[in-house]
C-alpha cells in the first residue's frame, strides 16, 4: 500500500457491455434497448461495430437504473443530463433507508470476503454520490460496523482497502479535468490505515485539485521531496491517533513548505495548534480545500 497511484489520466472508453452490465446490475438486453430505443447513452463502436463504453456511461447507467427503480419509466429521464440524474436519485435517497441498504450490501460482501462483489457494489454506490457523500455516509458506516466485528474487522478494513484501491481510477475518472493544482495524500509513520487518504485524493478531485493518494506511513523527508516536486498546494494527512509526534513532523513540513496548506484530518487532528487548517470529517475537507481558492 506504500507505492504511490500513479496519476489518473482520463480514461478512453474501453468498457465492453458484458463488464458494463456488471458494473451497473444490469441485463445486457436492457443496456441495448435503452441505447437503441431512448439513447440514454451513446457508446462508441470498434470497427467491428463492439460497443465501448465510457466510465460516464456507467455512471448514467447505474443512476437510470437507481431512477427506473423507485418507479419512474426509462421515457421519462433518458434525455436528462447526468447532473440531473445525479440530483433525483439524491431527492429519492433523501430518507436514509437507501444508505442503510447499501452499507448492508457492502458489509454482505466484506464478510463473505467476496472481492469482485465488494468492488461491484463499492463502484454503483460511489457513481451516483459526491466523494463526500460517499466517505462519510457509506464508507464510514462500513468501517463503523467493521470495528465492533472482533472477527471481521482487521480482514475486512484490508479487504475495503484493497477493493477501494482496485477502482480508484475509475472513481478518480469521475472527476478528472484539467487541473494544475496538485493535492498530495497521506500518513506518516505508524498510521496504517489507508482508506482515508484515499478518500481524501477523491474528496480534493471533487474539489477541483488533482488528487494524488502516496500511500501509508510516508517519511517526513519523502512527503517535503515529493510536495516540492509536484509543487503541491497542499498536503493532507490523515492522523487517526493522537501523536505528538505526528503534530511535530505536521509542523516542520508547513515551515518547510510555506506555499502549501497542510491540512489534519482524523482525531490527531485536536492537537492541533489554533492556526492549523483541520477536519474532522470528509464533507469538512471538501469546505476547506474549496475555500482555498486555488485549483
Amino acid at each position: 500500500m506504500n507505492a504511490a497511484l500513479a496519476t489518473f489520466d482520463r480514461l478512453p472508453p474501453t468498457l465492453s457491455i458484458k463488464i458494463v452490465a456488471r458494473i451497473a446490475n444490469l441485463s445486457i438486453d436492457t443496456i441495448r434497448a435503452w441505447e437503441k430505443r431512448y439513447r440514454a447513452v451513446v457508446p462508441q463502436r470498434t470497427h467491428g461495430g463492439q460497443r465501448l463504453f465510457s466510465t460516464e456511461d456507467v455512471e448514467r447507467l447505474v443512476l437510470l437504473r437507481e431512477i427506473v427503480a423507485s418507479g419512474t419509466t426509462i421515457s421519462h429521464i433518458a434525455h436528462c443530463s447526468t447532473t440531473e440524474l445525479r440530483g433525483m436519485v439524491r431527492v429519492a435517497s433523501g430518507d436514509g433507508e437507501s444508505d442503510d441498504a447499501d452499507v448492508m450490501r457492502i458489509l454482505k460482501a466484506v464478510r463473505q470476503h467476496d472481492v469482485p462483489v465488494l468492488c461491484q457494489e463499492l463502484l454503483m454506490v460511489a457513481l451516483v454520490r459526491s466523494a463526500a457523500e460517499f466517505a462519510d455516509d457509506i464508507v464510514a458506516a462500513v468501517l463503523t460496523e467493521l470495528e465492533h466485528d472482533t472477527e471481521a474487522r482487521h480482514t475486512g478494513e484490508l479487504l475495503l482497502a484493497s477493493a477501494l484501491v482496485s477502482i480508484s481510477s475509475t472513481l478518480f475518472d469521475k472527476y478528472r479535468a484539467d487541473r494544475t493544482a496538485t493535492v498530495v495524500t497521506l500518513t506518516l509513520p505508524g498510521e496504517r490505515h489507508a482508506i482515508p487518504p484515499l478518500l481524501a485524493a477523491l474528496v480534493s478531485a471533487e474539489a477541483g485539485y488533482f488528487g494524488m493518494y502516496v500511500g501509508t506511513q510516508i517519511e517526513p523527508a519523502d512527503v517535503e521531496a515529493l510536495a516540492k516536486d509536484l509543487d503541491a498546494a497542499a498536503i493532507v494527512i490523515h492522523a487517526g491517533v493522537e501523536s505528538y509526534e505526528h503534530m511535530q513532523a505536521a509542523l516542520r513540513l508547513r515551515d518547510q513548505l510555506p506555499h502549501a496548506r497542510i491540512v489534519l484530518t482524523g482525531r490527531g487532528g485536536r492537537l492541533a495548534p489554533a492556526d492549523f487548517v483541520t477536519a474532522s470529517s470528509l464533507r469538512e475537507l471538501a469546505r476547506e480545500l474549496r475555500g482555498f481558492g486555488i485549483a
